[in-house]
This record gives structure tokens, sequence and C-alpha cells, in this order.
């Protein structure tokens, strides 16, 4: 199991992550869905409001943010925070969750991206004190 190479294995925090992302997902009406998934790009928890197949979203994630570091390195920063990609009435947030995880929200339009940015960030930081990272 992904989780298990993130968490101490005592720990089972899968339902709480669950509730986030579905939080997420209802504070954030255009998204369709959130995955977080691991650095290869394998989900560790997910949530979808309208039965969207997350699963190639969490793989996409893994390249973009591997990516995404590679070129902050190489600019001589130390973070990635997070990128946007937009295309054919879909947007797709991947967002850094330490060097462990990302988060992914899928919405359909632009128009709450400042919302979508704003509960993501709350996202992140409850995702992260949950694995512990």
């Amino acid at each position: 199991m992904v989780l298990a190479r993130l968490l101490p294995p005592e720990a089972d925090p899968s339902a709480a992550l669950v509730g986030i992302l579905r939080t997420l997902t209802e504070r954030v009406p255009s998204a369709h869905g959130a995955v977080i998934a691991d650095r290869s790009g394998l989900p560790v928890a997910r949530y979808s409001r309208d039965g969207t197949d997350l699963s190639m979203a969490s793989a996409i994630a893994a390249l973009i943010t591997r990516a995404a570091m590679t070129a902050f390195e190489g600019l001589g920063r130390t973070e990635f925070d997070y990128a946007t990609f937009q295309g054919s009435g879909l947007r797709i947030l991947v967002f850094s969750i330490g060097d462990k995880a990302s988060l992914i929200l899928l919405t359909d339009d632009v128009s709450g991206t400042a919302d979508a940015e704003l509960h993501s960030h709350w996202a992140v930081m409850e995702i992260a004190a949950i694995l512990g990272l």
C-alpha cells in the first residue's frame, strides 16, 4: 500500500485524508475531485464528486511535479509550490506536499481560481500535518 510508505505502521489516516479531499471539493464548486499522490504518481487517497476517474491525473501529477522541481532547482530555487494547467474547459492544479506527495485538484473552469488556490493551500497544510511532512 502506498500510504504505508508515507506513514508509521500504527497510523491509519485514510478516512481523514478522504475527508480533506471531500471538503476541498465541496469548497470549490467547479471541482470534479481531488487526489493525493506519492512522487511515483500512485494515488494515496482520492475523492470524486461526480465519478471522474482520477487515476490519470495522479500519474500526470508525478511527472509535472518532478519536472517543476527540476526546473526550480536549476534556477536556484529550493521549493516548488504549485502549477496550473488549463485547456478544453479543464483545469488541473498540482500542489507540492513536502518532497513526498502532491495534491491534484481537477476543476472545469477558471472562474474560481483564487478560491481553488486558497482552499488547496488549506488542504495541503492539513494533509502535510496528517502525513507528518
